[in-house]
Parts: C-alpha cells; structure tokens; sequence
C-alpha cells in the first residue's frame, strides 16, 4: 500500500485543487464540518438531482434522496488527507454517501487568482463570519511535505478517471443516461440550469443556458472517455447546432468511485 500519490514533489506543495463532489442532501452540514477541519474553503453548495430512471440511480443508493453539488478549494498539501478523511468519517465508498474528486488548478491562472483572493478574504474575516474555519499556522514547507506524503493511497484513484459535463436540452438528458449505460459508465448526476442567479441572457461557449437546460456530470474511466464522446456526438444528438454541448477534465484524484466499479 502505497503513501502521498498524489503529491510527489515538493514544489507541488503550493498547487491547488478544486474539489467537487456530490453528496446527499442530508450529509451536507457533515461535509462543510470536514471540508473546513481539512483547510478547505470557498464551499459553494447548489441542489442537485438524480437522473430520470429510478433503476439506474439503484444502483448507487440515491434514487429516494435529494442530492447537493458541492465545490471547494484545497491546497495540494492538505488534499489528499482530505479525501481520506471523507472515506474514513463519511463512510463515501458506502452506497448513498455520494463521490468526490479533486481537478487540478494550475493550467487555469484565472481560477487560481479567483481561489486565492477568496482564501485571503475568508482567513481576515471576523472570527463571527468564519466560524468552524481552521486557519492554518505556520508551517515550514518540509514539515508540510512529511505530513502530506504520509497519508495512505488506500482507497483513492489517481490520474485514471475524466469528468464529463453534458449541457444539454431537458429532454434529451435521460438518452444521454441510456447512451452512457450503454457504454459500461455508471454514476451520473443532473444539476438544473436555473434559478440560483442564473438570467435567461446567459450563456456558456454560445449555448443558452435557459430553464429547459440541464448539466449532466458523469465521472468516466479515461479508458472509456473517447468512445463515450463519440456516441454522444453521433447517438445523443450532440452534432446538431443548438442540441448541446459536452466536455471533460481530468480528475487528480477520487474517492468513492469502488460502488460505481461494482456497479
């Protein structure tokens, strides 16, 4: 059993990581606990929902429970540990208790800056408005780097997986579900493109994101990302202007994931 994969390099120590997951609705107070108890900050949460067929959320226990999307910041030092932490007080790899992954911000300058300024405006907060945050001490870099790469890889996938996003047509995203079956990936989750400060004016790379629009998230086996792509395009409609659009990321690191493998 392997220790700190995910951190290899010192001078990876100051990287940072966008950590997403989704959990259910019921955990999110115990995960905001976690998330600040591990240095994580920026917790923005948004509802989400399970695809259209009951039988295919069977299979990841979540098909009677709302679901939340949640997202955070995390410095490369801290991320792994966090993810652990996730598995061991959380129960995430149980049925039910959601999936989270870590994306890593360093090709993103812009992202970074924005991660940054927030992380420096949360830690001059008043102690009222940061209540529950750990605001970290001085540690050298070294002390840092032993403390990082003694955390266990048990349990954790490395550089193996993409996520997909789907924007797609509300119709359309239960044959995007039914496509993915098809290609052996399991596991997705619909968050509704409305509401929450949304405008009917807005849109991503030209494609309207109006209340008919829905965003499906599926995390995918790097080994199945380019002929899932494919049938999208060719099968779900994706090649037609206005139809949708779809793109993936690579993930650094998940946890959860063993549910979805059984699956």
């Amino acid at each position: 059993m392997g220790q700190g994969r995910l951190l290899s390099d010192p001078s990876q120590l100051r990287d940072y990581y966008l950590l997403l997951a989704v959990i259910d609705e019921d955990l999110s107070d115990d995960y905001q606990r976690v998330l600040r108890e591990n240095y994580a900050i920026c917790h923005w949460l948004m509802p989400a929902k399970g695809t259209a067929h009951s039988e295919f959320l069977n299979l990841l226990g979540l098909e009677d429970h709302d679901k939340e999307f949640v997202l955070a910041y995390v410095q490369a030092c801290d991320a792994q540990r966090l993810l652990q932490t996730l598995r061991s007080e959380l129960d995430i790899d149980s049925a039910g208790k959601g999936i989270a992954f870590l994306l890593s911000l360093e090709a993103s300058r812009s992202l970074r800056s924005l991660f940054s300024l927030a992380e420096h405006v949360e830690a001059s907060s008043s102690p009222k408005e940061t209540q529950g945050l750990r605001i970290r001490h001085d540690e050298s870099d070294e002390e840092l780097f032993k403390r990082a790469t003694e955390v266990s890889d048990e349990g954790l996938y490395f550089h193996a997986h993409q996520v997909l996003f789907a924007i797609v047509n509300e119709e359309n995203s239960d044959e995007l579900i039914q496509i993915a079956r098809s290609q052996g990936v399991y596991g997705g989750t619909v968050l509704e493109a409305h509401g929450r400060g949304i405008h009917p004016d807005e849109s991503i790379l030209r494609l309207a994101i109006s209340p008919e629009k829905e965003i499906l998230l599926l995390v995918v086996d790097e080994k199945k990302v380019d002929a899932l792509m494919r049938a999208f395009y060719e099968q779900g409609g994706l090649k037609y202007p206005g139809h949708g659009i779809a793109f993936t990321l690579k993930v650094a690191a998940l946890c959860g994931w063993s549910k979805y493998q059984e699956a």
